[in-house]
């Protein structure tokens, strides 16, 4: 399972029984097999760091979510990646101009100040996985 925190959420809210990340040995998976074969629930040590400092206090997920468009999730994406402005501007086909007023917008809506701030909430957040 990837680390997702809506995914992890939903799972959660659907009373799972056990929850491993892919990322994880196959002696864990094993584990947690055992565990709810026995009728315990199993959650892996990241999950319960996903959920202690992962949560969003002052939001409800989905409508944190809904406070960004498409093109501002395929900006964080591409600052992700370490694409500067101009870079993003050319492969999304818009002016440089247009794409700073989004990253500021998105600051704004993230409530950070840099753009290495904005890649660490948007991973928290579960914007962005975590590759591998």
């Amino acid at each position: 399972m990837r680390e997702e925190i809506w995914v992890v959420k939903r799972l959660i809210q659907y009373d799972v029984d056990g929850i491993v990340l892919k990322s994880y040995p196959l002696d864990v998976l094993k584990k947690a097999i055992e565990q709810v074969m026995d009728g315990r629930k199993y959650y892996c040590q990241r999950l319960k760091y996903l959920q202690n400092s992962c949560s969003l206090p002052t939001h409800d997920s989905h409508l944190f979510f809904e406070k960004f468009n498409a093109t501002d999730l395929k900006i964080i994406q591409l600052m992700a990646k370490g694409k500067t402005s101009e870079e993003i501007a050319l492969q999304l086909g818009y002016k440089k101009n247009t794409i700073m007023s989004y990253r500021k917008d998105i600051f704004r809506k993230f409530d950070v100040n840099s753009a290495a701030e904005l890649v660490s909430k948007a991973i928290a957040n579960g914007f962005l996985a975590i590759d591998e």
